[in-house]
């Protein structure tokens, strides 16, 4: 194994940007299971933590539905406080 320390430089940064981008291909989405085939197919998504990658749309959902189920949660802990 091979590493070096690199440093980032407006002249570097896109291939930097692409060489690094590339070794998320072949990934799928943890929602959807889309694979990431391409460089263009990377550019929507979203690092999700230790879970890996998702289609920004598919995390957009996915934020929105926990939000939803937050949201009723506190409705039903208001309604048992009264």
């Amino acid at each position: 194994m091979y590493a070096a320390v690199i440093e980032v430089t407006p002249e570097n940064q896109d291939a930097l940007v692409t060489l690094v981008s590339s070794m998320y291909l072949g990934e799928k989405c943890k929602f959807c299971g889309r694979q990431y085939t391409t460089l263009n197919d990377l550019k929507d998504v979203v690092w999700t933590g230790n879970d890996g990658l998702a289609c920004k749309r598919c995390w957009e959902e996915d934020v929105a539905y926990k939000r939803s189920l937050d949201d009723a949660t506190m409705q039903e802990i208001h309604e048992l406080g009264q």
